[in-house]
C-alpha cells in the first residue's frame, strides 16, 4: 500500500518527501500497538525491540543514519505514542551540507518562506543528532501527515503530546526555540550548546566524520 505524503508548499519538506510505502496494512494505531506487544511476547523480545523491526521502512532508513541513541529514543517515542493512538513518521534525519544550503537559501535567494536560520554546519541535522517527526491524521488509512502543528499560537494536541514524550526521553524540542520555532524537530546535543555545534565539531562535520563529532559531544559509539 502506498502512503502519499505531500508537504505544504514552501515547507522544509517539499523536496524529496513525497511518498511512503509500507509493507502491511495498518489496522488502527491501538490495534497495531496491541499486536506489537503480543508478537514481542511470543518472540521473547522487548516491545521496543519489536517496534525497531516494524517501524515504517522510510522512517527506519532515516534513523539508521543518525546517532544510534537518538534513533532508539525516537523509536521509544513512536511506540509510546502509538499506544495512545498517535502514529508518527520520521521525515528528516541526517542532512547534507548541500541540503542545508538549499534550505537556508529558501526565502532568501530562492523561492519560498524562510524555514531555517542555520547555515551548513550550524544545524544538528548535519551532525546526525537531530530528526523531524510528524504525527499522522488520526483514523487515516493509509497514514496521512498532520501538518497542523499550531492553532492560535498553541501546539495542537497530538503535537503537544509528541513534544512531551520526546522531552521526557531527554530530547531537546524545537518547539522551545525562541527565534524560529520548529515543532517537529528533536535533537540530542550531549555536551554541545543547544544552539548549534561548536566550530571544532563543524570542522569534523565538513569531513563527514560524524563519529568524531559524536565523541566530541560525549556521545561516542563503538
Amino acid at each position: 500500500m502506498a502512503e502519499v505524503m505531500t508537504a505544504p508548499a514552501g515547507s522544509r519538506y517539499s523536496s524529496g518527501e513525497t511518498a511512503f510505502t509500507i509493507v502491511n496494512r495498518r489496522q488502527g494505531a491501538r490495534e497495531v500497538a496491541h499486536q506489537c506487544s503480543s508478537l514481542a511476547a511470543k518472540q521473547g523480545v522487548s516491545f521496543w525491540e519489536h517496534w525497531r523491526r516494524v517501524m515504517d521502512p522510510h522512517s527506519e532508513a532515516r534513523l539508521q543514519l543518525v546517532h544510534p541513541v537518538l534513533a532508539d529514543k525516537v523509536r521509544q517515542m513512536a511506540a509510546t505514542l502509538l499506544q495512545e493512538g498517535i502514529e508518527i513518521r520520521v521525515v528528516q534525519g541526517l542532512r547534507t551540507y548541500q541540503e542545508q544550503a538549499a534550505l537556508y537559501a529558501q526565502g532568501r535567494t530562492a523561492p519560498g518562506s524562510i524555514v531555517t536560520k542555520a547555515k551548513p554546519g550550524f544545524s544538528f541535522h548535519n551532525a546526525g543528532l537531530a530528526v523531524d517527526c510528524i504525527p499522522g491524521v488520526r483514523g487515516s488509512n493509509p497514514w496521512q501527515p498532520n501538518w497542523t502543528d499550531r492553532e492560535h499560537g498553541q501546539l495542537t494536541p497530538d503535537y503537544a503530546r509528541m513534544v512531551d514524550v520526546g522531552k521526557s526521553l531527554g530530547l531537546v524540542s524545537g518547539s522551545d526555540f525562541t527565534s524560529l520555532t520548529d515543532d517537529p524537530h528533536f535533537q540530542m546535543t550531549g555536551s554541545f550548546p543547544i544552539g548549534c555545534p561548536p566550530e571544532p565539531a563543524r570542522d569534523l562535520m565538513a569531513q563527514n566524520d560524524l563519529k568524531g563529532v559524536w565523541a566530541m559531544a560525549g556521545l561516542a559509539v563503538s
